[in-house]
C-alpha cells in the first residue's frame, strides 16, 4: 500500500494549536524547501524545512503577519499566496507560494 506522503498527502495530528505528529518532513514539499502552512486551534502554523531554517529569525521579527492572495502579474503568476511578517521595517520578510 502506498504511503500518504508518497501520494503527496500531508497529514497532521493536532493538539489544539500544537502539531503533535506530521508526515510533512518526508514529503516532496519538505525535500524541495517549501514552507507549509497549516491552520488549527485558532492558529496558523508554519512547517519550515531544514533547508529553509535560515528564514526563521526573519519570521520571528514580525509584529504581525499579513496573508494575501491574488494575481502577481509582475512575477507572471495568476494566483499567489503572500505571507508577510511585518516588522515595521521598509523590507519585511515575505514568503510567496503559487497556488
Amino acid at each position: 500500500m502506498e504511503k500518504l506522503a508518497d501520494m503527496g498527502v500531508i497529514t497532521i495530528g493536532n493538539g489544539g494549536a500544537d502539531i503533535k505528529t506530521t508526515n510533512y518532513w518526508t514529503t516532496d514539499h519538505a525535500k524541495n524547501g517549501i514552507i507549509f502552512f497549516s491552520v488549527n486551534g485558532g492558529c496558523i502554523r508554519a512547517l519550515v524545512p531544514e533547508s529553509m531554517a535560515e528564514v526563521i529569525p526573519e519570521m520571528k521579527t514580525g509584529k504581525e503577519v499579513i496573508i494575501s492572495r491574488g494575481p502577481m502579474p509582475s512575477q507572471g503568476r495568476d494566483d499567489v499566496f503572500e505571507i508577510m511578517f511585518d516588522d515595521r521595517s521598509d523590507n519585511p520578510f515575505q514568503y510567496r507560494c503559487q497556488c
